[in-house]
């Protein structure tokens, strides 16, 4: 309301998913539209709201979904979920390193809790949602990832070179650190392997 160009954007999306096309087939153009509006930076998502409850379907969902969640708005993010957005399960997992990248400890928590996504499974590249944390350094994040839900690094070797080197600087990771070792994720070899590659007596 007040806004001339949304207003009319919002008349066009309606009258091409009513008129011209059924609901559930709704035009390639009309979804390019809603996933425009979704990855834009103004985090006005009335037009985005309009298509999805009108039937259209997102070409990119995730892209959608990952746009509110790696700013922690867990709340847009299940009302988009609740309209009809639907995630492919095979990418939830991508989605789930990206968030916990950005540091989003409540959106890990709806993608973990609320949606299914095991707290130790893969991405494509192979690493799980600890190790993006950790390589991003999302310290809060990964206590939350390592004491609440088991989650651990798939890569050890990588993940111990990132906590030994911000152990120093950083006194999360120096507990992090510790936390991981007493809970197994790491064994006296990998601890021994990366001191002597970083030269740490």
């Amino acid at each position: 309301v007040g806004h001339p160009i949304l207003e009319e954007s919002l008349l066009v999306g309606a009258l091409w998913v009513r008129q011209i096309m059924p609901t559930n087939h709704c035009a390639t153009a009309t979804s390019r539209l809603a996933q425009a509006r979704a990855a834009s930076l103004d985090n006005d998502w009335r037009l985005v709201m309009h298509l999805l409850q009108r039937g259209c379907h997102a070409e990119n969902p995730e892209a959608v979904l990952h746009a509110p969640l790696r700013r922690g708005d867990v709340a847009l993010g299940r009302q988009l979920l609740k309209i009809g957005l639907k995630v492919r399960s095979k990418c939830l997992v991508q989605l789930l390193c990206d968030v916990c990248a950005h540091g989003a400890t409540a959106s890990v928590a709806l993608l973990i809790d609320e949606l299914g996504v095991p707290v130790n499974s893969r991405s494509p590249q192979g690493e799980s949602c600890t190790d993006a944390a950790i390589a991003w350094r999302s310290w809060e994040t990964v206590d939350w990832l390592v004491t609440q839900r088991n989650g651990a690094p798939s890569n050890p070797s990588t993940a111990l070179g990132v906590l030994l080197e911000a152990r120093d600087r950083d006194p999360h990771a120096k507990r992090l650190l510790a936390s991981l070792c007493s809970s197994g994720c790491f064994e006296r070899r990998d601890l021994l392997v990366a001191a002597a590659c970083r030269g740490d007596l």
